[in-house]
């Protein structure tokens, strides 16, 4: 645990990309529906991931944080070499939407880049076929992504730890920022990081890079680097 707040679990404890989550009992529905989201994955490309939920297929950017996704009711999907291309299904009209590491998204067709908000958070909205919906959080799958089941944990009311944005932006959902961190430690990290807007010269964000390089966290995060 980091000596300036209590993480659970950070960037040295992430878990191998392909790991499977068993589904056990006393699962809320929506511990469920990310198990099956989760199980689904697979790598297509260096640092994207595609998964699927019921009729949606999601690429995830796990290092960016962003996911991208389509309706495969309505297009069909071709991987050639560095490219991901998309065919609408009614007409054969197709659209690269992926190439050389950049996502195109548009807006309304093809591949989709928009969020809802849940919590202030970027949210996706998905309809279940059994009734109801599934509202999973941008950063709750980054989380699950890199810390496997223990991120299943962090969901729903109750939950004794959190996944916590190191650098305190909401928007940045970034494995590299995304730690699981207690209660009381996500609220510590606020009030010691977050919280100061300006001090000595710096902003909050510049500030909280400074304090956290001098920590244990931190200077474990260094060492991974190349």
């Amino acid at each position: 645990m980091s000596a300036e707040y209590e993480v659970v679990a950070d960037l040295k404890d992430r878990v191998p990309i392909d790991t499977i989550i068993p589904f056990q009992e006393g699962l809320s529905k929506k511990q469920q529906y990310m198990i099956m989201l989760n199980n689904s994955k697979r790598v297509v490309f260096p640092g994207v991931v595609r998964m699927i939920f019921q009729n949606y297929v999601l690429f995830v950017e796990i290092n960016k944080g962003e996911i991208y996704r389509y309706n495969a009711d309505m297009y069909e999907s071709l991987y050639k070499e560095n490219r991901i291309i998309l065919i609408r299904k009614r007409t054969g009209e197709h659209r690269v939407v992926y190439e050389n590491g950049v996502f195109y998204p548009e807006k309304g067709e093809f591949l989709l880049n928009s969020y809802k908000r849940s919590g202030g958070r970027k949210s996706l909205l998905f309809k279940c076929k059994e009734g109801g919906h599934f509202i999973p959080r941008v950063h709750q799958i980054i989380a699950m992504l890199g810390y496997g089941s223990l991120a299943l944990s962090a969901l729903g009311s109750g939950r004794p730890i959190v996944p916590n944005h190191i650098d305190g932006e909401k928007e940045n959902n970034g494995i590299g920022n995304i730690n699981i961190a207690t209660q009381k430690g996500n609220h510590d990290h606020h009030k010691m990081f977050i919280r100061p807007k300006y001090k000595n010269g710096f902003n909050y964000v510049e500030l909280f890079w400074k304090k956290w390089s001098e920590t244990a966290g931190g200077k474990a995060y260094a060492n991974l680097q190349p």
